[in-house]
């Protein structure tokens, strides 16, 4: 009778410590929803909005994901704010950096559901601050994490997602983020200075003016070309990952240098259609003109953006010989400061993104129920043997 009981309170422990409401509600490594899944989305609904797309920065992410751990902790959602500067608050303290000036440029939007990320933008849209967010064109990067909590109905999952841009750091797009090409032809999406068009020093660029192409971050034998939002570049070489770096210049010769990769496959069926030269492209609406380089205060921290202006798209057409020439500079800038080397954009990936549980990512689980499994085969051996021992002993 004892050997009964001593089972029965090892099976209830053994249940007890492989049951889930032991895992705590909120887990920064439970990424229900894949990042690059919620960044697609985010770019798509900019585009469709008339903005250029965000790029994932390690920095912004960081600080996301404290944000998104505290309302799972809390299990509530953060209402919008009137003003940015608890999201500028937050990524000052993550270390994303600020110009010269003190000015830093950052927004938050937060979101929670059940059943997936895919209709965020729709409420984000519905509601003006959340909209201005959204669509805010000086935006070039941006950090998304989620958390998970337990409660009535399921789990919920939050996300928080932080915006910003930094100094020198114009993102470039190839085929719009695609991480396969089969055509070696490549739509090339450029980033523009919006935040101090003016620039800072003598190495902080302003609004940009022309722009160089090269495999290689050293541009040997690459021409300077003027800058559009969208420029056809054609890849070198074997299939394979593939680099494509560009040098960003502004009017007073300051250079920065962005690099994004791309898997080019000719035998893939990549759905993206990259532009040629010859083909129409149409820019982001209100890119296509450079607009004069405006006064930018000390500090716009908690500043409202401009909103952005509904503008007819322009509709231009790239074809061989049709790029215009480097404006007339002194001989010093023509050649060109030393450029800042932003870092890469990591190459795609077949594995999971940072931050996404892979299929064997929850071992805490796995661990605690194989140790419950092997207590009770280790239970009911012992049972056994005391249950032999007896039989032998009776005869």
């Amino acid at each position: 009778m004892r050997c009964v009981r001593v089972f029965c309170v090892a099976f209830v422990l053994a249940a007890v410590l492989a049951s889930p409401s032991v895992v705590p509600p909120a887990r920064a490594v439970a990424q229900q929803e894949d990042r690059q899944a919620v960044l697609e989305i985010i770019n798509r609904a900019r585009s469709q909005n008339g903005v250029g797309p965000v790029a994932p920065n390690a920095v912004l992410e960081r600080a996301a994901q404290r944000r998104a751990d505290e309302m799972a902790a809390r299990g509530v959602v953060d209402a919008p704010r009137a003003d940015d500067n608890e999201a500028v608050a937050a990524v000052a303290a993550a270390g994303y950096p600020a110009w010269r000036s003190g000015a830093r440029v950052a927004g938050e939007l937060a979101y929670a559901s059940k059943s997936g990320f895919a209709l965020a933008p729709d409420a984000f849209l519905d509601q003006e601050r959340q909209r201005r967010v959204l669509i805010e064109r000086r935006y070039r990067e941006i950090g998304i994490a989620s958390a998970v909590a337990s409660g009535p109905g399921g789990p919920t999952t939050y996300w928080a997602l932080l915006f910003g841009a930094e100094p020198n750091v114009l993102p470039i797009f190839l085929n719009d983020g695609a991480g396969v090409t089969s055509d070696p032809v490549l739509a090339v999406r450029l980033s523009q200075e919006e935040v101090v068009p003016a620039g800072e020093g003598a190495t902080i660029v302003g609004h940009i003016v022309d722009v160089k192409f090269s495999q290689s971050p050293q541009f040997e034998g690459a021409e300077w070309q003027a800058w559009a939002p969208l420029i056809p570049f054609a890849l070198e070489g074997t299939p394979g990952v593939r680099t494509v770096y560009a040098q960003l210049r502004d009017g007073a010769g300051r250079a920065t240098v962005s690099a994004a990769s791309i898997v080019f496959d000719p035998r893939s069926r990549a759905t993206a259609q990259p532009v040629g030269p010859g083909s129409e492209v149409t820019p982001i609406p209100d890119l296509a003109t450079p607009a004069a380089p405006t006064a930018i205060p000390t500090s716009i921290q908690g500043v409202a953006p401009t909103p952005t202006p509904a503008l007819p798209i322009a509709v231009i057409t790239l074809s061989p010989g049709s790029v215009v020439a480097t404006p007339n500079l002194p001989a010093a800038i023509a050649a060109g400061p030393t450029p800042v080397i932003a870092a890469p954009r990591p190459a795609p990936s077949l594995t999971p993104p940072p931050g996404r549980p892979a299929p064997q990512a929850n071992r805490e689980g796995e661990v605690i129920l194989g140790v419950a499994i092997v207590a009770q085969l280790v239970i009911l051996a012992v049972i056994g043997r005391r249950i032999a021992s007896r039989r032998a002993a009776g005869s």
